[in-house]
């Protein structure tokens, strides 16, 4: 088989077999991280790049998250919380997202915090983003996290895709599957 081949018959099995790194598989995905301090953007862009992610573009607010959803369909966010006083904050972007359509379901999304309160969790009631990631994390612990919303991102990716599509009944028949 192919090396694109591989990786997706791997993906589908939500396990990769040695021939295949977690490094092949995020070097064909797009990333977007979303945080208003240069220095976090730059640490992050590193341990990604490390992890073997090519496409990374960031953005230092959700006003400019939004506008470049609208151009480039991203597969993975890492989206800060606190934006900055007077600014939308992370959650307020998820749902923006969501609403406008801007990004699928497939879509990784990682809400970033240094905060540890339960209040943003639950503030979230409509809108949850995949995982919570608090600050400060390392390469390690960003692997890990990301490597386990992979794996369920593909078990569903059948319900995803037609939650995408909008058809009800095909989300049903991929539930029942």
């Amino acid at each position: 088989r192919s090396q694109p081949e591989l990786v997706e018959v791997c993906a589908s099995f939500s396990y990769l077999p040695c021939r295949v790194s977690w490094m092949q598989v995020y070097s064909q995905k797009s990333f977007l991280i979303v945080d208003d301090f240069s220095d976090f953007r730059s640490s992050a862009r590193s341990m990604l790049r490390e992890l073997g992610v090519r496409d990374v573009d960031t953005a230092d607010s959700g006003e400019q998250a939004l506008r470049m959803c609208a151009q480039k369909r991203y597969d993975f966010i890492l989206q800060d919380f606190h934006l900055g006083d007077g600014k939308k904050n992370g959650q307020q972007v998820l749902e923006d997202l969501i609403l406008d359509k801007l990004i699928s379901h497939e879509c990784v999304f990682l809400m970033v915090t240094a905060e540890t309160s339960q209040a943003i969790v639950l503030s979230a009631l409509e809108h949850e983003p995949d995982a919570y990631l608090t600050k400060p994390f390392n390469r390690i612990g960003l692997a890990q996290r990301l490597e386990k919303l992979v794996q369920r991102k593909t078990l569903l990716k059948p319900i995803l895709q037609a939650l995408d599509r909008g058809r009800p009944a095909e989300v049903l028949a991929a539930c029942a599957e």
